[in-house]
Formats: structure tokens, sequence, C-alpha cells
């Protein structure tokens, strides 16, 4: 069985350094059409070619990976599926604000403890959302996944999300440790394949088969930067 995750495409905000979380419900921008259009036809390409077939596609609700969602499914000929326990991770008092000043520094100080193995570390409420940390992120996600896992014990399907929750699902995956989900950057329109044999339970073991693909943004003009892979296999 193997699990397709994907990032998004690029927003204003993205473009801003603004933290949207489960805040700001922004639509794709022109670059994010661009790179969600890029994506599809890579997946067809790649569905031309018998290197994949997605069995389904599931998606956060929020407009920006609803969109990118969107795009994918139309390849198969599939509805996207909204699954709101995938919306992004809650950075709490911190939603809204550009990554500068006070709230770099609280990103940080997040990102030390998170990285140092205190992953129950939360970030403070805000007016409109409480803040979370990994591990109460992890929670919330895996009430949805695992019985999507269950429904689907062979095949290939995608889930469409968001950077943080992507790499906090990954890294529980495939190491069973969210300290090290910085292992698994997440650019936008990226593609990320961890593989578990078929019939094995939710929990795996599972393996990557590559992080943060995005050989189909090339030709277009450089998005927001990311901690991006020098290039990745094909899908197969």
């Amino acid at each position: 069985m193997r699990l397709l995750f994907v990032r998004h495409g690029e927003t204003d905000h993205n473009k801003a350094r603004r933290i949207q979380g489960p805040l700001i419900d922004d639509p794709l921008n022109a670059m994010g059409e661009q790179q969600a259009r890029a994506l599809a036809t890579h997946i067809a390409a790649e569905q031309a070619a018998g290197a994949i077939h997605l069995d389904a596609v599931y998606s956060s609700p929020l407009k920006r990976a609803w969109q990118t969602a969107e795009a994918i499914a139309r390849v198969f000929r599939l509805d996207p599926v909204p699954v709101p326990a995938f919306r992004e991770f809650s950075w709490g008092a911190h939603l809204g604000q550009t990554e500068t000043g006070e709230t770099l520094e609280a990103m940080k100080k997040a990102h030390a403890e998170w990285k140092s193995g205190n992953v129950g570390f939360r970030l403070p409420d805000g007016p409109a959302f409480a803040g979370e940390s990994p591990a109460l992120a992890w929670e919330r996600a895996k009430a949805a996944l695992f019985p999507i896992l269950e429904k689907h014990p062979r095949g290939t399907i995608a889930l469409v999300a968001h950077g943080r929750i992507n790499k906090i699902v990954l890294s529980a995956l495939v190491h069973d440790d969210l300290s090290r989900m910085e292992e698994f950057p997440q650019g936008n329109t990226s593609l990320t394949l961890l593989e578990r044999a078929d019939g094995a339970p939710p929990t795996g073991p599972w393996r990557a088969l590559y992080v943060n693909h995005k050989v189909h943004l090339a030709g277009l003009p450089p998005g927001v930067p990311d901690h991006a892979s020098e290039g990745a296999p094909p899908l197969v």
C-alpha cells in the first residue's frame, strides 16, 4: 500500500511569510495555480506510463489544499474527500502574524523544544484557535488517518494537506518520533511517497520512497523558498 503526501500550492500569505494555519483560508495565488496545473500534468504523465494509479484523494478542506486536491483528482476522475482533521497545525496566538520579531523568536523556541524531544510543547492560545503541540496535532490527525488506511489496505491514496501537519504525520509514520519532523521538508505542491506491506496495520512499518519531490516545477519561476531536495526518482 502506498500513501502519497502532497502539500498545497503557493498562496499570497505563503509569499508574505504569514502564518496561515487554520485561521487564514487563502485560495491559491497565480503561482500556486501554475504549480497545481504542473503537478496535475506530471501525475497524468505518470498515470499514462502506468507508474501510478490513485484509488482515492483525501484533503484538508482549507481552500489552498482543496484546490490542489481537485487538480490531482480530476486526472483520475475522482472526487476529493474532505477531512477536517487534516487542517494545518495551529500556532495559536501567532496565527496571522508574519515570521518576524517576537513571532519568529517564538517559532525558533518551539522548533528547539520539538527537536530536543519535547513534542508536547504547545503554543499559547489565540483568540480564534487554541495553540497546538506536535503531539496534539498527531492525535487529531491519526484519529482520521487510521480509519482511512484501514479502508484502503492496498493500492495508492493521496493525502493533500499542509507543510507542518504533513511533517508531523510523516515523522510519526516513518520514525514513530515526532522530533524528527524536519527530516521531511514540504515545498509547495511537493510529493512525498510512503510504502508499507499490503494488509499491514495503519502504523506500518512505513518507508519513504522519496521526500519533497518537485521535478514538475522545473521551468516555473521560483516560488517561496523551502528546504528543497535535489530531486527524486519518478513515481514507481
